[in-house]
């Protein structure tokens, strides 16, 4: 939709091709209108099994691998300067593993700010 009302080119990020639960974004409507674009639209995706997915269901649509862009682990040399941030971001799905995040939750130092955002 962005390309079709801005005419810029625009670059989309795929995270999941095949969503465990209904994901907004992610039909047959949203290909269609990717195809709409005349491939001016570009896919990028993180992984090589994401590249197959997304290539097996969008032909024709410029398609990119890039790493997932993340840091590394810092040295456990360095001072920390802020407080340690635990973010679980993304929408509710039955398998999410919820007993693993009360774990975490139970064992994690007092000062660390634990955070779960997303629908559901």
């Amino acid at each position: 939709m962005l390309r079709l009302v801005s005419r810029v080119p625009v670059s989309l990020i795929v995270h999941d091709p095949s969503p465990l639960v209904h994901a907004r974004g992610y039909g047959e409507v949203a290909r269609q209108v990717a195809h709409l674009s005349g491939g001016r639209t570009e896919l990028i995706v993180h992984s090589e099994i994401a590249e197959t997915e997304v290539r097996n269901q969008t032909a024709g649509i410029k398609l990119t691998r890039l790493p997932l862009p993340m840091l590394g682990p810092a040295s456990k040399s360095e001072p920390k300067s802020h407080p340690v941030r635990v973010s679980v971001v993304g929408q509710f799905k039955p398998d999410r593993d919820v007993a693993g995040l009360v774990a975490l939750a139970q064992q994690a130092p007092a000062e660390w700010e634990l955070k779960i955002l997303g629908r559901g």
